[in-house]
């Protein structure tokens, strides 16, 4: 039994004289700021894990916690890059250290935002589209009204048309070789017609615009 006492009393001693060479432990403060601005971050945690003790900084960005020599602080915070601070061999007193963190950035990959829940919603609504058949397209642009009229203006006349128009002529020549030419700016008949084919609308701009395309 008093040997077992005395090797109790001899470890007891062995770990005091450990403890004495490495030296008690001692108030740490410090203060935890942002690098690049500068303002004070709170609520960053200090660890010292091989002590398995820790704390947080306050709305002021600053700590205190015990330490001895040879120690590893790591601070982390949310939205910054993790960082540590080893407490040097000689330090035996308390001390005050600054630490400012760095903004961690992420890298994010692009993402592709489609109106459907799933890949394959998306393949099907795909294949069900209905696409317009080309000749149908090609029929439709053929038939519009400024195409019509266009291609009218081209067109020559046919031996039917030719003597209508000679005979329509001839006609018009008949009626007025026994009246003096006159100017129609001045007849009331000929500003009647216009005002009415311009209520018609035969001088809107499309109208107008179909003449400009003609040859």
């Amino acid at each position: 039994m008093k040997k077992i006492i005395g090797a109790l009393f001899v470890l007891i001693g062995c770990v005091a004289m450990q403890a004495q060479a490495q030296g008690i432990s001692f108030p740490l403060t410090g203060y935890v700021i942002d690098k690049e601005t500068e303002k004070p971050l709170v609520g960053t945690t200090i660890l010292i894990p091989s002590a398995n003790v820790g704390t947080v900084s306050d709305i002021d960005g600053r700590f205190q916690i015990n330490v001895m020599p040879g120690d590893t602080l790591y601070f982390s915070h949310i939205g910054y890059e993790r960082s540590f601070y080893v407490v040097p061999q000689d330090k035996r007193a308390p001390y005050t250290v600054r630490l400012a963190l760095d903004v961690e950035v992420y890298q994010l990959k692009a993402v592709e935002i489609f109106p459907y829940r799933t890949e394959l919603q998306f393949k099907e609504a795909f294949l069900s589209v209905e696409l317009e058949d080309e000749r149908t397209k090609l029929l439709k642009e053929n038939l519009r009204a400024s195409f019509v009229a266009r291609a009218a203006y081209q067109m020559e006349l046919d031996g039917s048309l030719n003597y209508r128009n000679y005979i329509n002529q001839q006609t018009y020549q008949l009626h007025n070789r026994t009246f003096l030419p006159t100017l129609s700016l001045l007849n009331p008949f000929a500003w009647s017609r216009f005002i009415k084919d311009v209520k018609e609308g035969k001088y809107n701009k499309e109208r107008m615009k179909s003449y400009e395309e003609a040859p």
